[in-house]
């Protein structure tokens, strides 16, 4: 790891790690039902939002 390896064993590290393979792991659709799931829940919280007041 070179300069990072003193990062080695931490949550973070660990973290980052996990991150970067998820990512590379990820096809390339699923991003896209992401960001719609997270559309479709702001759409959702804002409208509820907005009939509350």
């Amino acid at each position: 790891g070179g300069s990072a390896t003193h990062k080695e064993g931490t949550s973070a590290w660990n973290a980052t790690n996990d991150v970067q393979s998820a990512m590379s792991d990820i096809p390339g659709w699923l991003p896209i039902i992401v960001i719609t799931v997270i559309g479709a829940l702001l759409i959702g919280l804002v409208a509820r939002f907005r009939a509350s007041t």
